[in-house]
Parts: C-alpha cells; sequence; structure tokens
C-alpha cells in the first residue's frame, strides 16, 4: 500500500472512531484508555481489520459502561470480599451491561460479540487449562465464561471446560451449586443486581473454603438435617453439653441451640429448613437478639423472621420471598436498626436463593469431596481481573507493535474534540461586508470552470459537420457552442488559532475572519468547516479542538466568540484537517490557516504539512500580526481581519492555491 493510500486508510478509521455522539472518543499517540467520559484509541495498523474489530468492541463496551453502569459499587464489593468479589461483580455487570446495549443497538451487539471471541482466540482472555493449578482462578473463569453465554447469548466462551474442571477439582455438589447461583444472571437489570449476586456467589465460595470436614457422631447424638418431626434434633459435630443440640459449630449453652454458626441466647431455635411447629425459628449465621427468629422462606406465621446473616437487633424480620405476615423485614447483611428495609427483590433483581451452603448438609461424601477440593484455596485472587483492561493492554501493545514508520510519526499526534470552548463577548461588527469580499476574491480560484459536451444550435459561427445529414431534413440546429457551466468541486477547512498567545485583539480580528470565511463559502455554494484550535481543557490540562462550523451543517454566528487559552499545537490541527479532508469526495481541497505564527513544535508541523501535500490537500497559512508562520516555507500576512483580504490575493499570486 503506498504512502497516500496508507495516510489515507487512518484518515478514515479516526474520522469513523472519533464521530461518536454518545461519549468523547480522542484518537492519538499508542495508549489506548478511558476516563470518565473520553475514550483514546492509538494510532495503529487500522488497515487491518481484526484491530479495528477489537477498537470497535472496546469503544462500544466503554460506551456501555459510561451508559448504564454504576461505579460505586466497584469499591464496596473489594471492601466486602477483595479481588475475588471485585472481579466477580466486574464479569457479571460486563455481561449485564453488554446484553443491554445489544438490545438497544443490534450493531454494538455484534462488535462486543467479535471482541469477546478474538479476546478467547488470542488468549487476552487465559484458557481454563491453564489456569489448573489455583481453582479459584477456575472458577472465576466459569463466572466470567457462563455470565455471557447465560445472559448475552455468546457461542464462543470457555465454560464448558471450565466447569469440567471445577468438577474434577471440586466435585459436583460445589459445581452444581455455583451453577444454580449463575442462573440468576439473565435477570440482572441493573449494577445494584449484579452487586447482589456477586456477594452470594463470593459467599458461597467463602463459606465452601472455610467449611471444615465433617464429623462423625458421637454415641447419643442424633443426626441433623433431613429430620422433619416435631422434636428437637441435633445437626452433627456439636460438641457441647446442652440438652438439646441445634446445627454443627455451636458452642453456646442455650437449652435448645439454633442452625450453624448461631451465638445467640434465644429460648427456642430449631436447624434451618425445618417444617416443624417449633415456637421459634432460626435462619443460619445469625448474630442478632431477636426473640423468635425464624429461618427463611418459610410461610408460617410467626410474627417475626430474620434473614441470614443479619446482625441487627430488629424484633421481627423476614428474609426475602416470604410471604408470612411478618411486620419488619430486613435485607441480607445488613447490620442496622430499621424496621422496613428492602430485599434482594427490588430494582428488578432476582429475588432466588440459588443453592446455599446448606444443600451440602447431611452428605458426607460430597463434602469429602468438596472440602479435597478446595482445600489450601483461598477466597481471593492475587490480582483483580478487568476485562476492559486486559482488551485495552492489547490494542496499546499492538499499536506500540506496528513498526510502519509513516504511522510512527504520527503517533505523537492526538486529536481531542470539545463542545465548551471558553467563550468572550466580543464585537464582530463588520463581519458581513467581509464575507462580501472574500467571495469576490476567491471564486475564480475557488469554483472550477469546466467545458461541457459541444452542443448543437440553430445560430452561429461554427457548423459542425455531424449535423449537415440532419440539416436536409429541416433540422436547423447545426452550429456549434461550448456550454461553460461553474462546477462546484470543492472542500474548504479554515483552522483557527486560539492559544493564549493570540491576545485579546488578534482573537478578536481571528473570529470576525473566520465568521467572514464561513459566509462567503456559504455565498458561493461551497461547504466549509471551521475549527478553533489551542482551546485549553483546565480540568483535563490539554488543548482540544472546537468546531465552529461542521461539514453539512448550518452557519450560527454565536460559536464565532472563542477566547485564547491555551498552546499553538499546529501540528494536531493539520492532521486533524488531514483526517477530515482525506474523507471528503471533492477533489480540489484547501485548508486556510490563520495563527499568530508559533506553533509547539515547527518540525512536526512540517510533517504534517508534508503528508497533506501527498494527500492532494492545498494549505494556505494565514499570519495575523506576523510577518511568516514558522514550519511552512511559504505564507502571506495580515495586520487584522481587514487586510485578509489582500492576504488572499497574495496567496493567489504566489500560486499557493
Amino acid at each position: 500500500m503506498s504512502n497516500i493510500a496508507k495516510v489515507k486508510k487512518i484518515a478514515k478509521a479516526i474520522n469513523a472512531l472519533a464521530k461518536n455522539n454518545s461519549v468523547k472518543v480522542s484518537v492519538g499517540g499508542d495508549t489506548a484508555y478511558s476516563t470518565g467520559g473520553s475514550i483514546n484509541i492509538p494510532i495503529g495498523d487500522f488497515s487491518d481489520p481484526r484491530f479495528m474489530q477489537m477498537v470497535q468492541g472496546y469503544i462500544d463496551h466503554e460506551i456501555g459502561h459510561e451508559s448504564e453502569t454504576e461505579h460505586g459499587y466497584m469499591a464496596k464489593a473489594i471492601s466486602i470480599g477483595g479481588n475475588l468479589m471485585g472481579s466477580i461483580l466486574n464479569a457479571l455487570e460486563d455481561a449485564r451491561m453488554e446484553n443491554s446495549r445489544g438490545n438497544i443497538y443490534p450493531g454494538a451487539r455484534i462488535n462486543l460479540e467479535i471482541l469477546f471471541k478474538i479476546a478467547i482466540e488470542d488468549e487476552i482472555i487465559p484458557n481454563p487449562n491453564d489456569m489448573k493449578q489455583n481453582i479459584m482462578e477456575v472458577i472465576f473463569s466459569y463466572i466470567l465464561h457462563a455470565s455471557r453465554e447465560l445472559v448475552c447469548g455468546y457461542t464462543s466462551t470457555h465454560a464448558p471446560l471450565a466447569l469440567s474442571i471445577i468438577r474434577q477439582s471440586a466435585g459436583d455438589v460445589f459445581a452444581d451449586g455455583l451453577v444454580e447461583l449463575l442462573k440468576e444472571t439473565p435477570s440482572m437489570k441493573s449494577t445494584y443486581c449484579a452487586f447482589n449476586l456477586s456477594e452470594k456467589i463470593y459467599n458461597y465460595l467463602n463459606q465452601s473454603v472455610n467449611n471444615p470436614p465433617p464429623k462423625q457422631p458421637q454415641a447419643g447424638q442424633s443426626q441433623d438435617s433431613d429430620d422433619a418431626d416435631n422434636g428437637t434434633p441435633s445437626d452433627s459435630n456439636d460438641d457441647d453439653s446442652s440438652q438439646e443440640q441445634s446445627d454443627s459449630n455451636d458452642d453456646d449453652s442455650s437449652q435448645e441451640q439454633s442452625d450453624s454458626n448461631d451465638d445467640d441466647s434465644s429460648q427456642e431455635q430449631s436447624d434451618s429448613n425445618d417444617d416443624d411447629s417449633s415456637q421459634g425459628k432460626s435462619g443460619s449465621n445469625d448474630d442478632d437478639g431477636s426473640q423468635e427468629p425464624s429461618d427463611s422462606n418459610d410461610d408460617d406465621g410467626s410474627q417475626g423472621q430474620s434473614d441470614s446473616n443479619d446482625d441487627d437487633g430488629s424484633q421481627g424480620q423476614s428474609d426475602s420471598n416470604d410471604d408470612d405476615s411478618s411486620q419488619e423485614q430486613s435485607d441480607s447483611n445488613e447490620d442496622d436498626g430499621s424496621q422496613e428495609q428492602s430485599d434482594s427483590n427490588d430494582n428488578g433483581c432476582s429475588s432466588e436463593a440459588g443453592a446455599d451452603s446448606s444443600s451440602h448438609e447431611g452428605n458426607d461424601e460430597s463434602m469429602s469431596s468438596l472440602d479435597s477440593g478446595l482445600q489450601g484455596a483461598k477466597a481471593d485472587l492475587d490480582t483483580l481481573h478487568d476485562y476492559h483492561e486486559e482488551v485495552q493492554g492489547t490494542i496499546t501493545d499492538k499499536a506500540r507493535d506496528y513498526d510502519d514508520v509513516d504511522v510512527a510519526e504520527l503517533q505523537c499526534l492526538r486529536i481531542d474534540k470539545t463542545d465548551e470552548p471558553t467563550m468572550y463577548s466580543f464585537d464582530l461588527t463588520g463581519w458581513r461586508s467581509l464575507s462580501g469580499k472574500f467571495a469576490r476574491t476567491l471564486q475564480k480560484v475557488i469554483i472550477d470552470k469546466t467545458e461541457t459536451l459541444k452542443m448543437a444550435t440553430s445560430t452561429g459561427r461554427r457548423i459542425m459537420r455531424s449535423k449537415l445529414a440532419s440539416s436536409q431534413l429541416g433540422n436547423d440546429d447545426v452550429f456549434e457552442y461550448k456550454e461553460e457551466t461553474e462546477a462546484l468541486d470543492s472542500s474548504v477547512m479554515l483552522l483557527v488559532d486560539s492559544s493564549g498567545s493570540m491576545g485579546y485583539e488578534n482573537m478578536l480580528e481571528a473570529n470576525k475572519t473566520a465568521l467572514g470565511f464561513a459566509k462567503a463559502f456559504q455565498r458561493m455554494g461551497i461547504d466549509i468547516e471551521v475549527n478553533y484550535y489551542g482551546v485549553y481543557k483546565h480540568s483535563q490540562g490539554k488543548n482540544e479542538i472546537y468546531t465552529a462550523k461542521e461539514f453539512g451543517k448550518k452557519l450560527d454566528v454565536t460559536k464565532f466568540s472563542v477566547a485564547s487559552s491555551g498552546s499553538t499545537p499546529t501540528e494536531e490541527a493539520l492532521f486533524y484537517a488531514l483526517v477530515r479532508m482525506s474523507n471528503q469526495s471533492q477533489q480540489n481541497k484547501i485548508v486556510f490557516l490563520i495563527t499568530d505564527g508559533q506553533p509547539d513544535c515547527s518540525s512536526s508541523v512540517q510533517m504534517v504539512h508534508e503528508k497533506l501535500v501527498n494527500a492532494g490537500i492545498k494549505v494556505i497559512p494565514i499570519g495575523l500580526g506576523t510577518r511568516s508562520v514558522q514550519g511552512f516555507n511559504e505564507s502571506v500576512y495580515a495586520k487584522n481581519s481587514e487586510e485578509v483580504n489582500n492576504a488572499l490575493k497574495d496567496a493567489i499570486k504566489k500560486k499557493l492555491f
């Protein structure tokens, strides 16, 4: 591919990427990144379809997060469950968000699925076989792939492979419980729902890792769980001397002990999931002092029911999905004493319990298998897994590894756009008269005079020999004439320097000149785009480009009062002109540049100017208040806006057009 064709290919790709109304997309440098409402795409091999697919998918993924994700939940997840819960939330929220975006924008669904497929093929996402030494990594891999499969419907995933490894290592009981939990993923409607489910999964993993091996029952003890009588049976693994023993791991001296891990002083408590007629029932892991707690999912008429993992002191609480007549309900894992709290069924979230730790009780063989598979594991990951960071890292590597000289030269440049420049109330009186002068001066050099086909008429001086024969049949149109028409075959861009060095007076003249240019070409029927550069964004600490008049849009006078602010990145302005003009279909392409003549990097200006010339784009530098414009061999001069017309005539004499 020739250098010109290559540059045009890059320009076309950048133009397509940067033109996005949903989020600000900048193009430049050699690093991909996203920061609060903006995305940067590095300059790489835009002629490579696979690279472009990754870039398009990455942009759609980041736009999705900017539009839909509530980012505050990530810090909360990490504070609860470290890297493991944070990674799980990342995976679930990615799947939920991508499905939501795909439902709104079918094209985004295609881009996102292709990106996920590429990530698997290029091992941006590791193969589960490579993580067998760390079972928790394999478990996370299953969550990542299964959520994409269940929620988004992606067909290329490692979910079956990861699940197979989990079954071999941790046993079927554990694997089945994890599968049940993942069945809730399609019902996630918000980041809140993804957070709730990630906490369920984390608790399940944490309990599975920390659950000790089952002990054999001692003499005189009865087997717990699966008993549904009206007595007070005790669970296995109790070593206390209480009269009626409850679930495993209780060390209290209560008369009737409750479910596993209860340290309360309730008088009557029974094991979880029992359907007896005892006066009070408690759920697992309660540390509260409620008088009559009850287990989750009970349909009795008890006055109060407590959810699992509650540490509050409310008198009566009910778990999610209870159909009882309890007065007060509390959400799981909340430590407050509020009377009424919303459960996990709020915001459209699924309230299905999935699989909990009680599903493993009473099955010694399964528990042994479970414990042996996760023995020595920790309920955490060494690093926080973030799919989008892994993708953007790969895009960055591909851009840096692309060793094309022409592309490498452009990687020092970037395109940042803004819609909010610093404006000032300038008095632009006189811009209309300027537009008339500009139009009269430029009409002869901008509008091409072209000859059409030879035409025949009944009068004239020159006879068309081909028409003589028809004259015998009464056709008098035998005389030749040439019809001359004005062909509007030009595309024009104006670049206006708005750097701090321009100052108030120069910016007043520059704004007036820019408005006159825009109106002049409108009069001639030629589309023009006007861009200000060196517009400083204080919050970002960088220069940006502001478009006052875009190709194909109407002229708005109020947009031409830009104040001076930043430095003078003329090279980046010319690069943007290269991108925009390369995508215009007209053959005659002209860029006017108005500046005080002091660019940030004159050598870079020369490099980009050369690429513009090679692409067939003419550049007319106009020094406003200066005799020369650095970076160009030829330029013209104007002291103020009134002298710009004379500068245009001088440019015509110098044959800069």
